[in-house]
């Protein structure tokens, strides 16, 4: 520029601190808030996300959290780590280990759990109190640990957005002792209890008064573990009205949507359960809404019915006809197992175990757990009826006792350790048994989450969720051994649009 001062020039330049910082967007300008400014000022990176939903058109920040990475001991530890993992594995277990609150998340088979296990193992290994949750009794058990509902004492209905939670004096001083939380199955829950969970954590970072009348501040590492690319969280027909009133904007109960919702996220991309990395390819397509994936699943898929194998469907009007029709076929004498209970044991504790068992001699059932000689989601057939317990032969032919199993319903306390120290421990609250396995004519894609079978027949007429073709295509080992009547066509590949979204913007 000539003949002239420069732009700016003249002018005191202000104290960081003081600085207001800028920019412009639809040529209107917005003042950013004290986080961008803080983050600016300390050089570290932030997301600035426009908040569509209010009229002044605020803007949130969000800071990047600097973790440090998780260095192994020694060189042994660091190859024992690695030949355990895959290298998306690895990358999740050193976050989870360096005290981030993360997401880790990816398609069925990749190993979820199994790297979650080695976490909280060597996390309790470093003395770290560690409690463990999950949104149903099952996956609770699956993990070993609670639900939440028990873990934090949320109510079972619908939890208005502005509702401040209460804790008893107990659930509080577990909290105060409390260093980690992890939430298995997290795309299960539903964001009214994301939401009354994330205000406890919220408040145990801010000092307040323990049990012992003194000022703490006490956060807790949050890790949370699921695929919001499966089943979305259930809200039953009776919930509907009152959930569309309370969340308009956030119809599928999605956690991921909340304003609370700021995780570093890894997602673990291998498969692992399916070895045939064409099938894991389309699989994963089909995951995230592409429809390419369906050109292979359809010329790959078995021709033919498959003898012997589960049938997964969509309804359970669906399941309970081709289980009755099963059963009824068969001319034996049918006998009945109950399921025994005591103490406090919730309808979501026992949410899939059957209330009465009804078997015949030659009937086909599949475990539903791992016991002597058998897997959760083998199959079998029924070869004698005793008292208490069942002879299968299982379909690689070889012959086993299936027992009733105990299951212990669990909440956590504070314990004192052989060396005096106070920790987290389980307490029974209520027990519960039954045999450890379904009649394995069919079952619902919403029970299937979470099992592998060797063989599938697939009832694809009634599908209504977001996710549910993939979960029911994932369940199987090999696409040849997966069966399924006609070609399935791009409608049927349901995926809602936000967890599209969601996906897209992590890659």
């Amino acid at each position: 520029m000539r003949g002239g001062a420069r732009p700016g020039a003249g002018r005191k330049k202000l104290p960081v601190k003081r600085q207001v910082y800028s920019f412009r967007l639809f040529e209107n300008e917005y003042v950013l808030i004290k986080p961008a400014q803080q983050a600016i000022k300390n050089k570290t990176s932030f997301e600035v996300i426009f908040d569509t939903q209010n009229p002044n058109g605020r803007f949130i920040t969000r800071p990047e959290k600097k973790v440090s990475p998780l260095i192994p001991e020694n060189p042994e530890e660091e190859a024992a780590l690695a030949s355990k993992l895959t290298a998306d594995q690895e990358k999740a277990y050193r976050l989870m280990m360096s005290g981030a609150n993360c997401f880790i998340t990816g398609g069925a088979g990749a190993g979820k759990s199994y790297v979650l296990e080695k976490v909280i193992s060597d996390l309790k290994s470093k003395d770290k109190q560690v409690m463990v949750c999950a949104p149903t009794g099952i996956a609770a058990r699956n993990i070993g640990g609670t639900t939440l509902h028990h873990a934090f004492g949320i109510p079972t209905s619908i939890l208005e957005p502005d509702k401040e939670p209460t804790l008893d004096s107990e659930k509080q001083e577990i909290l105060d002792l409390t260093d980690v939380i992890i939430i298995d199955e997290v795309s299960m829950v539903r964001v009214d209890v994301f939401e009354y969970v994330m205000k406890i954590l919220e408040r145990q970072s801010k000092p307040h008064t323990n049990s012992e009348n003194k000022k703490i501040r006490h956060p807790i590492q949050l890790i949370l573990c699921g695929d919001y690319c499966q089943l979305p969280p259930i809200i039953n027909r009776q919930e509907r009205e009152v959930w569309g009133d309370l969340y308009p904007n956030n119809p599928s109960g999605f956690a991921f949507l909340s304003s609370k919702w700021q995780f570093d996220t890894i997602e673990l991309k291998e498969i692992v359960r399916q070895k045939d990395e064409d099938f894991a390819k389309a699989l994963n397509q089909i995951r995230l809404g592409d429809p390419a994936g369906l050109l292979y699943i359809n010329a790959n898929r078995s021709k033919h019915k498959l003898k012997g194998a589960i049938t997964l469907a969509g309804t359970n009007r669906i399941v309970n006809n081709e289980n009755s029709e099963g059963l009824n076929s068969l001319k034996s004498i049918s006998r009945t197992y109950k399921r025994k209970q005591e103490g406090q044991v919730s309808y979501e504790d026992t949410k899939g175990v059957p209330l009465k068992l009804t078997l015949k001699v030659g009937a086909q059932v599949v475990l539903t757990a791992n016991g002597k000689g058998y897997v959760n989601g083998q199959m079998g057939t029924v070869k004698e009826l005793k008292s208490d317990s069942v002879i299968v032969e299982l379909d690689d032919d070889s012959i086993v006792e299936v027992e009733r199993t105990e299951n212990s319903i669990q909440v956590y306390e504070k314990t004192e350790g052989k060396d005096g120290k106070i920790k987290l421990g389980l307490r029974e609250i209520g027990r519960y048994s039954q045999l450890p396995l379904n009649l394995g004519y069919a079952i619902t894609i919403h029970r299937s989450q979470g099992q592998t079978y060797d063989r599938v027949n697939l009832r694809l007429d009634k599908l209504f969720a977001s996710g549910q073709l993939y979960v029911a295509l994932s369940r199987c080992k090999t696409i040849e051994d997966t069966y399924f009547y006609g070609a399935i066509d791009e409608s049927k590949m349901t995926l809602d649009d936000s967890v599209r979204d969601f996906y897209q913007n992590l890659s």
